[in-house]
């Protein structure tokens, strides 16, 4: 049995107020929202029917004259109209599956051969699948459940799906048809909210009871996923952050079909009921009677007459103070500043932001990044880059960067002109905006078209046959999940990489940086006379103890006498019991260029951590920032010591942060503030029937589940964590958010990583819950078949699988981007296919064993490094 159910977390502060409003008294015990007395109207009145545009015999109604914004304030309930209660007013379309929804074409050209202008007819068809899922699914609901409610119009009816004559038309209707989705999701969670209600007056009657809603779909034919990403939305999130229309009530007594007021409180719809001698002297209604003080206050400090119509608030936003002449005038003045001025804040604010991160990346770089970066520069790459839009930010008066889903990259490019985007060849990302310049490319046509090109004949297009066309419920198979960002990425210089391929003298410098950084190598002085190496496989063998995935320029290496000398000592490494001499390793202390002479060497501090030694750089008074740069191993510290002595804090963790190796860093609880309250994202790991065959629907899901995690700047930490947890996060958190330390201390233990110094003082960093990690990671639980049996299965290996293994170098390599590589065959194919399903936990155990040679040498060099530090170290 796939069974779900809705958990609502007990809220510890209550919103109720009582309204004066025409006379009347209306008391709402769940909102403090100001709002208009609605008119009475009949249960037969439609609301979605617009108002003739015309007079006369033949009247005509124009669809394009409906506003959802009509239907944002509460009305009388009634059983056909009901369900308009539930309509969201800030729709989020950031979570599978309403993300095709974010993606609102600016501007549209017109076809080559018709010279009319349509939607892009990749993105219309993910709108219309969308629709059509919508609509199916809420039809099987009414009709199972017995849900009366009159259904509103589809959303194509607005015209996304045909072409038009004049751009201005086509994007009204494309507009129009987007916020007409909300409506659709009102009328979503409404059928949802009602099953609930139904399964549980049923569920005592064998003869009458029904399985659960999602149950019920899913026998219908609804994808497993697209019911998951249903489940993780707003649209199954019945909480007070999501605000919705509302209804006014009348108190009725027992046995009527209109839901209770407890009924609409405990899905979080805000209420409001009259409350006068009536209601007070019926007995049936003493539950619903207002708090005593606020009745009071109420018949003193409202005034009996109507209240002018405010702006929306949010329910959890208590109502501000009175506004004073100055804030008037500080608003007209707010007011005056055009839209350019106030993206030109955000936009330098953010390029003054991103100066520096540049400044460290090119002071990081090797020298085929370097040659990498300029190659980008030349021919700046589309599909690989990501590409961000700045739209206006709804909390504030600036804007914001909004990324672009990778299917959707190349179509946002073609939307601006080239004075209205801007490529960083460090960061690999275009931002786009029409604020940056002159729409050059488009035409100089800005009418509006004519008014009856704007006009929809709303008698014609309301006929919505009795069932919707029976399909297949589920996310759109033709989206590309595989966010395969690796291009910037240090290592990947692969030959599949066609827009750059690195010299044989530069893979050399690049190979041996490498071993000096990460190992500590230095060429011995003279060079040892060595044979050339022929044997392929052990070529590979070398090149695989390196972190280097196999290359068809590589064999050219070896019979380079640098080359030759690095492999003699990447042998004895792995090699228990072999000496390795003083001069070609840093870490004894007779070498030439001893990592001890380096000037952070004296500036390591052991410290305790939760699960072994941590090493903590104490920079002091020479420190840039407030959080201490801590890792994990004493590998790790000694290659810090080794990067370039002008590197302050930033500079190494944006170094370690862009080869996923771990860290911290790490804060004093004294000098942080309490983090912000945050919606909670969904942390359960899907279930999976026993037997069930995993397709790339899983695989999108599992990536969109991610990227709605990784919207929390707590989460942060997995990019911090490195390994698969880095790798995963790449796509969706920025490194300058790291760079800025922990997010604030977390009133729960489990979302903090935390130490105490030998001093008192506790320093902390964000942490991901155990839940967290194991969704990153792509774990399912499956039964098995037998009984209650359960065993899980990830896209990647588990935490302790992987930690220590003979996959993890440290550090992510090409070699693990090859493993990783596990989603589509060809990246870059909008039909990608799935190479393999997902592994169960023994079998990511025997995969992690790896080479036997790189876990000897690892742990050989670790501990050769933790010997060196405690030995010689301040």
């Amino acid at each position: 049995m796939y069974s779900l159910a809705l958990i609502c977390e007990t809220q510890l502060i209550i919103f109720r107020r009582i309204q004066v409003l025409n006379g009347r008294v209306y008391y709402s015990p769940n909102s403090i929202r100001t709002v208009e007395e609605p008119s009475v109207s009949m249960p037969t009145e439609n609301p979605f029917v617009p108002p003739p545009s015309t007079t006369g015999p033949d009247t005509k109604r124009n669809l394009m004259r409906l506003d959802v914004a009509d239907y944002l304030n509460p009305r009388w309930w009634s059983q056909p109209w009901g369900w308009i209660a539930f309509l969201p007013h800030e729709p989020d379309y950031h979570t599978p599956p309403f993300n095709s929804l974010l993606q609102n074409p600016r501007r549209i050209f017109p076809h080559p051969n018709s010279g009319k202008y349509a939607m892009p007819s990749g993105l219309a068809d993910c709108w219309s699948k969308l629709e059509l899922d919508l609509t199916m699914a809420t039809y099987l609901l009414q009709v199972h459940y017995d849900i009366p409610a009159i259904r509103p119009l589809y959303p194509m009816a607005f015209g996304y799906k045909r072409s038009h004559s004049h751009e201005s038309v086509a994007m009204r209707s494309i507009r129009k048809s987007r916020e007409w989705f909300s409506v659709w999701l009102g009328l979503f969670s409404y059928t949802i909210a009602m099953a609930e209600t139904k399964e549980n007056e049923l569920h005592d009657y064998a003869h009458l009871s029904k399985k659960g809603w999602a149950d019920y779909l899913l026998e219908q034919g609804a994808e497993r996923t697209w019911l998951e990403s249903v489940i993780n939305s707003m649209v199954f999130r019945f909480e007070p952050d999501v605000i919705r229309s509302g209804v006014f009530l009348h108190l009725l007594g027992p046995g009527s079909l209109q839901p209770s007021v407890n009924w609409f409180c405990t899905y979080h719809v805000p209420v409001w009921y009259p409350w006068g001698p009536e209601q007070a002297s019926n007995p049936h209604f003493l539950e619903y009677a207002p708090p005593t003080h606020i009745l009071q206050v109420s018949t003193t400090t409202i005034a009996k007459s109507p209240l002018p119509l405010q702006p929306e608030i949010p329910d959890t936003i208590p109502p501000q103070d009175d506004v004073t002449s100055h804030d008037i005038e500080t608003q007209a003045v707010a007011s005056n500043i055009s839209r350019k001025d106030r993206f030109l804040v955000s936009w330098q604010s953010f390029l003054s932001s991103r100066k520096p991160l540049r400044q460290r990346i090119e002071q990081a770089e090797t020298s085929i990044e370097k040659q990498k970066r300029l190659s980008r520069e030349k021919q700046p790459p589309t599909k690989s880059a990501k590409v961000f839009r700045w739209v206006r930010d709804v909390s504030g008066d600036g804007y914001v960067r909004e990324q672009v889903v990778k299917r959707w990259r190349e179509d946002t490019l073609g939307e601006y002109s080239s004075n209205q985007v801007r490529y960083d060849p460090f960061l690999n990302e275009w931002d786009c905006c029409s604020e940056l310049g002159s729409d050059d490319e488009s035409d100089d046509n800005d009418d509006e078209g004519p008014e009856e090109e704007a006009f929809e004949d709303y008698d014609q297009m309301n006929v919505e046959p009795l069932a919707p066309q029976t399909t297949s419920i589920g996310l759109d198979d033709h989206l590309d999940p595989t966010d395969n960002d690796e291009e910037w990425l240090p290592f990947c210089h692969q030959p599949q990489d066609i827009a750059f391929c690195p010299s044989v003298d530069g893979l050399e410098d690049e190979v041996l940086e490498e071993a000096h950084v990460y190992f500590g190598y230095v060429s011995p002085l003279p060079l040892l006379t060595l044979p050339a190496i022929t044997e392929e496989q052990r070529q590979k063998h070398l090149m695989r103890l390196l972190g280097f995935s196999w290359g068809q320029s590589f064999p050219e290496l070896f019979s380079r006498p640098r080359i030759l000398n690095l492999a003699n000592f990447i042998d004895k490494m792995s090699a228990p019991g072999t000496n390795i001499s003083s001069d070609e390793w840093d870490i004894n202390r007779g070498n030439r260029v001893s990592v001890t002479l380096m000037p952070r060497f004296k500036y390591i501090v052991e410290i305790s951590g939760p699960k072994g030694p941590l090493f903590m750089f104490n920079f002091g008074e020479c420190s840039m920032v407030k959080w201490k740069l801590t890792v994990t191993s004493a590998t790790h510290a000694l290659l810090v010591c080794r990067l370039h002595a002008d590197f302050e804090e930033r500079d190494i963790a944006l170094y370690l942060l862009r080869r996923g190796i771990p860290f911290y860093t790490l804060q004093d609880t004294e000098t942080l503030q309490q983090a912000p309250l945050v919606q909670e994202k969904p942390s359960q790991c899907p279930l999976r029937p026993a037997g069930h065959v995993f397709t790339l629907l899983d695989y999108t899901a599992y990536l969109n589940q991610c990227r709605v995690l990784m919207q929390q700047t707590r989460l942060r930490a997995a990019l911090l964590r490195g390994g698969y947890l880095w790798r995963v996060a790449l796509s969706a958190m920025y490194f300058d958010i790291v760079l800025e330390g922990p997010s604030g201390l977390s009133s729960r233990g489990d979302e903090m990583f935390s130490v105490l110094l030998p001093d008192g003082k506790r320093y902390v960093d964000d942490e991901l819950t155990e839940a967290e990690t194991y969704i990153l990671l792509g774990t399912y639980v499956c039964r098995t078949g037998y009984g209650d049996q359960l065993a899980f299965k990830s896209w990647s290996p588990s935490v302790s699988n992987f930690s220590k293994s003979g996959l993890d170098y440290g550090r992510w390599t090409s070699f693990n981007e090859s493993l990783y590589n596990i989603s589509s065959s060809d990246p870059e194919s909008r039909n990608p296919t799935l190479k393999r399903q997902p592994r169960p936990s023994n079998k990511w155990r025997d995969i992690c064993r790896g080479s036997r040679d790189v876990a000897r040498g690892l742990h050989r060099l670790e501990k050769v490094s933790l010997s060196l530090i405690r030995e010689y170290s301040n």
